[in-house]
């Protein structure tokens, strides 16, 4: 239940899709509606849970939203700066990507990334988790590419992790190829690969993260979302990412 509203007003464009962006994490985020041209308001994304991060959400463009309603329960009602909103228009593409900004957090030693899409159909989407270890000073002790299978158990092609990989596969058209040699750097063959993710400090299980081995005072974090629409079934689709969040924790204590 809500006990805040903040209007923001989108600037005069074309839009669909709006990420909320917002560093507070006590923040419980009920709902967000839009006022279209005639003056009413319609439900554009419903929540019900507190911010773990950015959210992405996205919508029909037809009613023209300038205004934007807000939602939200806290302890003490928000500044005007405190949410920001950043909208765009999206339209039906091969592949694309969408990367959050980095986020900072106190150190611990186990992230999970909930990415929660939609429409998926034959598209294919996986992730790259960024994460920086820094010590009291500010300074990098530590870092590494996380690649995070997540609507199958496959990433998108990546050379940096050839060798650091179960197995590979591709496709050409909607045809099956698992043999490497044949999956050669072509525009008409899609390749994907089935990652290990080995490291002595950062281990992935599902899409929880573990770091053990290095301690610091800081952790950043950043996540690259790839999708590609493979098309393999002839239907015209836009897979949508709804939500991209993060919850860091220790064995006893929760950070956001």
């Amino acid at each position: 239940m809500a006990n805040y509203v903040m209007e923001k007003r989108i600037p005069d464009r074309i839009h669909n899709v709006t990420t909320l962006m917002c560093d507070n994490p006590s923040v419980y985020l009920d709902r967000v509606t839009g006022i279209n041209k005639n003056g009413n308001e319609v439900l554009l994304y419903t929540h019900g849970d507190y911010l773990y991060g950015n959210i992405v959400f996205i919508y029909a463009n037809e009613d023209n939203l300038n205004t934007m309603r807000i939602y939200y329960s806290n302890i003490a009602q928000l500044n005007d700066t405190d949410i920001k909103l950043v909208s765009s228009y999206s339209k039906y593409a091969k592949s694309g990507t969408i990367k959050t900004e980095e986020v900072t957090i106190p150190f611990s030693r186990k992230i999970a990334i909930d990415i929660d899409y939609e429409n998926l159909g034959d598209a294919h989407i996986s992730a790259i988790v960024g994460i920086a270890i820094d010590d009291e000073n500010g300074e990098n002790i530590y870092g590494k590419d996380i690649f995070l299978p997540v609507s199958s158990d496959s990433v998108l092609y990546d050379p940096r992790i050839v060798n650091d990989a179960y197995s590979m596969y591709g496709y050409i058209d909607d045809k099956l190829i698992e043999d490497s040699a044949l999956l050669v750097d072509r525009n008409d063959i899609i390749r994907f690969i089935i990652p290990k993710n080995t490291d002595k400090n950062i281990t992935l299980f599902g899409n929880n993260i573990s770091i053990d081995g290095v301690v610091g005072s800081l952790i950043r974090i950043n996540v690259e979302i790839r999708i590609i629409n493979t098309n393999f079934t002839l239907i015209d689709h836009t897979p949508v990412i709804k939500r991209i969040g993060m919850v860091a924790y220790d064995d006893n204590q929760l950070f956001v």
